[in-house]
């Protein structure tokens, strides 16, 4: 996600940015607690053009059409920023990043068993 307008403050506003799969505009909540706190404590310098990489949880709805709508996105986990070709990853990614490879591990010796 493309970040084109974070809130910097701790009320529950949502962000607004542009979703890199479908190149479309999105409103979304924050709920990494930790990458708030970075952002409004000056750790991570918010600049123009800046990207997260994340987890985002899509919650869809039919409309009255039968059609599949979009209604709400939450980032509950920010894996990395990007700023050109300066990619660095969060804590919380390095421990999302190190649950994923060891589920990843896991399924591997189930399937030898």
């Amino acid at each position: 996600i493309e970040i084109i307008s974070p809130v910097l403050t701790d009320a529950r506003y949502r962000w607004k940015g542009i979703y890199s799969k479908s190149g479309t505009m999105i409103d979304f909540y924050m709920q990494d607690e930790d990458f708030k706190k970075q952002m409004i404590d000056d750790k991570i310098a918010f600049t123009s053009g800046m990207c997260i990489d994340c987890v985002l949880e899509i919650s869809r709805k039919l409309s009255e059409m039968g059609e599949i709508i979009h209604a709400n996105y939450v980032v509950t986990t920010v894996v990395k920023t990007r700023l050109g070709k300066l990619e660095i990853v969060t804590p919380q990614g390095k421990k999302h990043l190190r649950k994923q490879q060891a589920e990843r591990e896991q399924l591997t010796l189930d399937l030898f068993m």
